[in-house]
């Protein structure tokens, strides 16, 4: 016994000192390190924008106004940990309202849901532009390896590539049209972060995980009734669990090479997947969307030159849901709100004398309704079951586009942007020029049949250009939208009189841009003209492709060390697309109803100005202060 107790003691204490010098130098580095580090920083900026027929290109299309940007960061750093919080006030001068409104939200009358509506919150808020902690998981774990590990989890900016593909833009401010800003994301989605260095200095693995949006959390989510009008779904309108919008990606770093005069090489292929179990094709939850993406990116630097890329191809499908249209809706019947079948006629739908049909409760005619077969074959008869005596009203037709069978859009949009400079007299001028294409298509729901979009799809993108920059057509949240043709179906919703696609998608760009940097010790001086074509890539509602043509100027004075003054002013002249869209509609009905809100005298003829083509005009300037 006493052999064995020497034996064990003798084992222990040959792994403690091997443990020991094991963990010695992780321990030093810890002890060393143990220092705490909390530092402060913010930025704030005020800043006005003026703008002339920079909307809709009309005359009188004109604004103004003026606002500030307060962003306010708290870092904390120790051994192995890194944790950083930044809140953010955003609000408009002269404006009660601010900047922050509540989400949209339904209310019911009876059995009728009426409308949306929000609410401003008029006071100057802060609340939380990015929150995460960053571990370092050699130091924690006390692992004397020299490749970098770390976990980065919480609300932060992430991007693949140039934010094409996967950038950032989770919760966008709500920019006006044209107006370039360069702090345009109000919140970042919340994620999760693996980075892993593979070879030190040289390539990095990153895996990305992403929560951005989940309707699981809450009973009342969950048992929200929002699928009725699925094929089937009838007796079961729940939304049911699981209802979660996520994305993974993955992207490998690989530095070939860097010297110390600053040349460099940099690769980065990268992949992601996205599903949303719920986007909105006509109404909340009638399409589900799988999304998958592969890219290369690269960045070259070599003395005076520059040049770098990025492309993507785009994978997957949209299912769109089998649905019935019919809702019941309020109608004015001699000045009387009636409730009313949205799709359902007391006669032949298309003839001048028939009227939707009134919505009695639980009577003989509305049960006949809600159990019709539900199948685009059905559209424009007479309900059988009405007329085989389950009432006396025995001629209730179903609407012409009453209903829409479950169809599948495949993925397969594509898109590519290099741009290269060379930079003369000591490096204080440098000459720049870009390339870019994204794929376009019409709009993929127009006929509800399978098919393919080619259309490039990105997410939070918010890209504005790199060596050559958009103010107007691709700067800040409000990108210009380019309507698509109209629908070919019958009776098609409102929503898609005015469908759109604006970001990097459809577009085929050449541009080029003189940045002058002047050595100067005391001040900070930047400025860069650019000019900017724009095309469209799949022509739409008959329109010729050209979009038209951006100049704009960006200045930037150092007039302090802290303290900067910035203007960026553009010029868009509209090319034939828009010639050719005049008078296309540009609101939606949901914009039409906003806009109408406060009009009390009931007069509904209202004049609504389409597109035109005349020159816009955007100027932005104010002041920077970091601290």
């Amino acid at each position: 016994m006493n052999y064995l107790l020497l034996k064990s003691t003798y084992a222990l204490l040959v792994a403690a000192c091997f443990m020991h010098t094991f963990a010695e130098q992780p321990v030093k580095l810890l002890k060393e390190e143990k220092k705490n580090n909390i530092v402060i920083s913010g930025t704030y900026k005020p800043e006005s924008f003026f703008g002339d027929k920079f909307s809709t290109f009309n005359k009188g299309d004109t604004n103004f106004f003026a606002r500030h940007t307060l962003d306010v960061s708290g870092t904390y750093k120790n051994s192995g940990i890194t944790f950083k919080g930044t809140v953010r006030n955003k609000s408009p001068w002269g404006s009660e309202d601010g900047i922050a409104k509540t989400t949209s939200s339904t209310f019911k009358m009876n059995e009728v849901v009426v409308g949306e509506h929000t609410h401003a919150l008029p006071r100057n808020i802060f609340w939380l532009r990015e929150l995460y902690a960053e571990i370092d998981l050699s130091k924690v774990a006390a692992i004397p390896v020299e490749l970098l590990h770390t976990v980065k989890f919480g609300s932060f900016s992430y991007q693949l590539g140039r934010g094409i593909a996967l950038g950032d833009a989770f919760a966008v401010g709500s920019e006006s049209l044209g107006f370039y800003s360069d702090s345009a994301v109000d919140r970042f989605a919340y994620g999760l972060l693996i980075s892993d260095e593979l070879i030190q200095n040289k390539l990095n693995h990153e895996f990305y995980v992403a929560l951005l949006q989940n309707k699981a959390g809450s009973l009342s989510d969950i048992n929200a009734k929002i699928l009725g009008q699925e094929y089937g779904r009838l007796q079961t309108p729940a939304r049911g669990f699981g209802s979660v919008h996520f994305l993974v990606s993955g992207a490998l770093k690989w530095r070939v090479f860097e010297d110390i005069q600053a040349n460099k090489l940099e690769l980065q292929p990268y992949w992601l997947v996205t599903h949303e179990p719920e986007q909105n094709v006509e109404y909340p939850a009638d399409a589900k969307m799988l999304l998958g993406t592969i890219g290369f990116a690269s960045e070259m630097n070599f003395n005076e030159f520059e040049f770098g890329f990025d492309c993507a191809i785009n994978l997957g499908q949209q299912q769109v849901k089998g649905w019935d249209r019919n809702a019941i809706i309020f109608e004015s019947r001699d000045g009387v709100p009636t409730a009313v079948n949205s799709h359902v006629f007391a006669g032949t739908p298309t003839a001048d004398t028939s009227q939707r049909l009134v919505y009695v409760t639980g009577s003989a005619t509305q049960k006949a309704v809600d159990q019709a077969f539900r199948s685009v074959k059905q559209n424009g008869l007479e309900i059988t079951g009405v007329a085989d005596g389950l009432t006396s009203q025995s001629s209730v037709f179903n609407g012409t586009n009453r209903f829409r069978d479950p169809y599948v859009n495949i993925f397969n949009g594509y898109m590519a942007i290099a741009d290269a400079s060379y930079w003369f007299a000591n490096k204080t001028v440098r000459f720049s020029g870009m390339a870019a294409i994204a794929s376009g298509d019409d709009f993929p729901n127009f006929n509800p049949i399978d098919g393919n979009y080619s259309g490039f799809v990105g997410i939070q993108e918010l890209y504005a250009g790199d060596r050559v920059k958009s103010a107007f057509l691709l700067g800040g949240a409000g990108k210009m939208k380019r309507p698509f043709s109209k629908p070919t179906f019958d009776e098609a919703p409102d929503k898609f009189q005015t469908a759109a696609v604006s970001g990097f998608s459809n577009l085929m760009a050449l541009g080029t841009s003189v940045l002058w940097k002047p050595v100067n010790n005391d001040h900070l001086i930047k400025v860069q003209p650019n000019i900017i074509s724009f095309w469209q890539h799949y022509p739409t509602g008959n329109a010729r492709p050209y979009l038209g043509t951006e100049l704009n100027l960006f200045v930037h004075y150092g007039m302090l060390e802290n303290l900067e003054f910035f203007t960026t002013g553009s010029l868009f002249i509209p090319g034939s697309f828009y010639t050719d869209r005049k008078d296309a509609a540009y609101l939606n009905q949901e914009q039409l109803d906003v806009a109408d809100q406060q009009d009390v005298t009931g007069f509904t003829a209202d004049a609504v100005k389409g597109l035109n083509d005349n020159i816009a005009l955007t100027l932005n300037m104010g002041l920077k202060f970091t601290f």
